[in-house]
């Protein structure tokens, strides 16, 4: 990180744009945040390149992924570790829960979250049968030691064609009734274009099937983000090209009588409104919140809503982001319980998006090491939690905080 401890950032980085389309700007007073490094990794068995965030638990433990050394940098080879930090009066301390050996898996660069019965779930990008996997992380049912490795159980090993591959990035989705939904980018033909899957749970096993798969550039080219799910059933989620001017679209699946019916609810034209989603959306209150990894006024990327009216979606970008042209978001956004969102760009920015009435105003909360390619998590007193992947400071990657 280029700030170990403390970085005092100053006022507002861009204006917001209302959600009436009316552009208002507003100065925000000079604010001091403090970035604390809470973990570096030092390329040995606590892993290396953190490229995906973490999650949090109800103590206020972290749990992350890395994607893995593959004996690069002169580190020994290793295919990526689930690990976990626990915080204490002295700091905190990491616990590597399960080390993938690529055929259990390999290089996990999405995020792992928990499932109804208290074990970790996510996905590997490979490993396998080559095209790789999505996994369950049971905690041992006791551990003197207190450093216990955690039981790994392969649900599926993707095949490839037809039955999808190499899923990254987004997070799964648990429905109330416990099953799975998850998106990979590989499909049919081998590079054209994803699918979104599902996993159904019968007692201790679960069956596999292809809900979606996207036909042309047409129809979508790319699901890298994963879905979220309203009330009705619905999914919701993003694909990163294709569509009508083949700078990628926001989609729904909607369940149709025992299958599932697409369609584009909106389609990026890589002029104002952005281009390129890969971080996926978050829902909150009916609206959907997303990002673009390239377009708008900078060229880096926007910020924006997608909210449901009579007869379609009502889209409006909140902020245009700043960067280097091409360089913009790659992760989903995080909501505080005040309705600000929080989020990360290429170039090595935190930035915060604060809800003002119909006003959303732009802040930099800290700067990280070479590039943030992960989502963020909020705590109830505002504590930001991400990783940085590694670069000049940290060549393995670290995991920080930002206190606001």
């Amino acid at each position: 990180m280029k700030s170990k401890k403390t970085a005092t950032i100053g006022s507002s980085l861009l204006c917001g744009v209302a959600i009436a389309a009316l552009l208002l700007c507003v100065e925000l007073p000079a604010r001091a945040q403090t970035l604390t490094t809470i973990h570096s990794f030092n390329g040995g068995l606590d892993g290396s390149y953190p490229g995906t965030g973490v999650t949090r638990d109800a103590a206020g433990n972290l749990y992350g992924t890395t994607v893995g050394s593959f004996g690069r940098g002169g580190v020994p080879s290793n295919r990526g570790t689930v690990y976990k930090l626990t915080h204490a009066e002295s700091g905190w301390g990491i616990t590597q829960l399960h080390l993938f050996n690529f055929f259990d898996g390999s290089g996990p660069i999405s995020r792992v979250i928990f499932g109804p019965d208290g074990a970790l779930y996510g996905t590997t990008s490979s490993g396998g049968n080559g095209y790789g996997i999505v996994y369950r992380l049971q905690p041992p049912i006791s551990c003197r030691s207190g450093n216990c490795p955690w039981t790994e159980t392969i649900l599926h090993a993707f095949q490839g064609g037809g039955d999808g591959g190499n899923p990254s990035g987004g997070d799964l989705l648990f429905d109330q009734q416990g099953n799975i939904y998850g998106t990979a980018g590989l499909g049919v033909g081998g590079s054209c274009c994803g699918v979104v899957y599902k996993l159904t749970r019968s007692g201790q096993s679960w069956s596999y099937s292809v809900i979606y798969t996207f036909q042309s550039e047409d129809d979508g080219d790319g699901p890298d983000g994963g879905v979220v799910q309203d009330a009705s059933g619905n999914l919701y989620g993003t694909t990163f090209g294709g569509g009508g001017y083949r700078s990628g679209t926001v989609f729904e699946l909607t369940p149709s009588g025992g299958g599932w019916t697409k369609s584009v609810i909106y389609n990026f034209t890589n002029s104002g409104d952005g281009a390129n989603p890969l971080g996926g959306l978050i829902r909150e209150n009916f609206v959907l919140y997303g990002t673009t990894r390239s377009g708008g006024q900078y060229g880096a990327g926007t910020v924006y809503a997608l909210t449901p009216a009579t007869g379609g979606w009502i889209f409006t970008e909140l902020a245009s982001l700043p960067g280097l042209a091409g360089e913009g978001s790659f992760a989903a956004l995080a909501m505080d319980d005040a309705g600000n969102l929080y989020g990360t760009t290429w170039p090595g920015i935190v930035f915060k998006l604060t809800h003002s009435g119909s006003n959303w105003i732009l802040t930099q909360l800290g700067q990280g090491d070479t590039g943030m390619t992960s989502s963020v998590v909020v705590d109830n007193n505002g504590v930001v939690y991400g990783t940085d992947p590694g670069g000049r400071d940290y060549p393995y990657g670290a995991v920080f905080e930002i206190t606001q």
